[in-house]
């Protein structure tokens, strides 16, 4: 007999259930509340599998656990708990905005959209990948996930990444690198391809899709002209070769940081956090 789904109510380690705030068909998200003593957290975001005998599920959470566990950088979730015999997952509490619903606002005219604001995000997403790239386990140090729904902006400017516990080629269309779309291998160069199709998205609202991206036309191209030391790195993230593109995550972020300093307008990550708690 299967054991029971967890519920608003249940306790998982020593956190109740109070609220079902998001998931998937095999992984429930919930939030949990320490409800005696003064320890912290009090407040945590649970990760529970919806079949605690579901083995995907599990290993799900598990690489989550991990990644949480080894990564060094506070552009993450940090652990608080693995309850094996519950098949859940309990991190510090993450609350935000996506980037996808960043985007949105930025289209719909809701909250303005400056490049310096949408070249910081990435670049807080190119040091978050520094970080796990450096993971020992290289199971555990490639990602493969990386889109815009996954990366969170919280009310006070700070940027998060989520969804760790993904297997890698779960992303969505325009976030699916070369080799990837061949099947021939993920690698932490297919990392930085996806963060090279988010910064074009970011900056001009547009994805460079699936074929190999030009830097003379297109979304890239527009940068390029704009931009030519941005669009330059921009086209060595996005390289259809993974031996063409940054040979290391400091390669990359050097050359972005580089890029920013020659876009004028400092970033707002605070303010536009702040607007989008308003949207």
């Amino acid at each position: 007999m299967s054991a029971r789904s967890p519920q608003v109510g249940d306790r998982i380690g020593h956190f109740h259930l109070a609220a079902e705030v998001g998931g998937d068909d095999r992984v429930a998200i919930f939030r949990g509340i320490r409800p005696e003593g003064s320890r912290e957290p009090r407040l945590v975001r649970v990760l529970a599998a919806r079949d605690p005998d579901d083995a995907v599920a599990v290993d799900r959470l598990r690489r989550a656990y991990a990644r949480l566990r080894g990564v060094d950088d506070p552009r993450f979730p940090a652990p608080v708990g693995w309850y094996a015999g519950q098949a859940a997952l309990a991190t510090t509490w993450l609350e935000g905005a996506t980037l996808a619903e960043v985007l949105r606002a930025w289209r719909r005219r809701l909250a303005p959209h400056h490049p310096a604001t949408a070249l910081d995000l990435g670049l807080e997403v190119a040091r978050a990948l520094r970080a796990l790239h450096a993971l020992d386990d290289p199971e555990l140090a490639t990602w493969g996930n990386l889109a815009p729904e996954r990366v969170v902006l919280a009310p006070d400017g700070r940027v998060f990444l989520d969804g760790l516990g993904e297997p890698p080629g779960a992303a969505p269309g325009g976030y699916r690198a070369p080799e990837r779309l061949a099947g021939a291998f993920i690698d932490p160069r297919t990392d930085r391809w996806d963060l090279g199709a988010l910064l074009v998205e970011l900056l001009t609202g547009e994805r460079v899709g699936e074929a190999p991206a030009d830097p003379g036309r297109g979304p890239l191209g527009r940068i390029s002209r704009r931009w030519p030391a941005l669009g330059a790195a921009l086209a060595t993230l996005l390289a259809p070769a993974a031996g063409d593109r940054f040979a290391s995550d400091d390669d990359a972020v050097d050359a972005l940081e580089a890029a920013a300093r020659a876009v004028p307008v400092p970033p707002d990550r605070p303010g536009l956090a702040a607007r989008m708690v308003e949207v």
